[in-house]
């Protein structure tokens, strides 16, 4: 008897569909849109540090005091939330199939009965009779 055995190989798997449902763009397009929001992140961040140096830049004028400037950075609104399970359709997964082969080559069995009708009696073995 002999086997052999071949796995299935994946040849592809398309996880675009589900990135679309989820809203997510495909990786280059994404990679381009990260680049802009985190420049504009950046301003964004430049902006408010030096509006706050203004402001402590002019404390004299008593129009801002240190603990309005500390408060104002302290406190940022929390971020939304929103929980769902996606993505709704699993990934498009093609495979090549494996295979199972066996190669098997019947054995004969060979074998003699001797009947005997001779019943053993109580305390006889089978072994007295043959």
């Amino acid at each position: 008897m002999s086997s052999s055995i071949t796995f299935c190989r994946i040849q592809n798997i398309d996880y675009s569909a589900c990135r679309a449902e989820m809203g997510y763009p495909s990786p280059l397009t994404a990679s381009m849109m990260w680049k802009d929001e985190a420049e504009q992140s950046v301003l964004n961040y430049l902006e408010a540090k030096s509006a706050s140096g203004d402001a402590l830049g002019a404390i004299e004028k008593g129009s801002v005091s240190i603990g309005d400037v500390a408060e104002s950075e302290s406190f940022t609104e929390p971020p939304e939330v929103n929980i769902d399970a996606v993505p709704k359709k699993p990934p498009r997964i093609t495979f090549e199939y494996g295979e199972v082969n066996f190669e098997f080559t019947p054995l004969t069995i060979g074998t003699n009965f001797y009947i005997s009708t001779d019943i053993p009696q109580k305390g006889e073995s089978i072994n007295q009779i043959v």
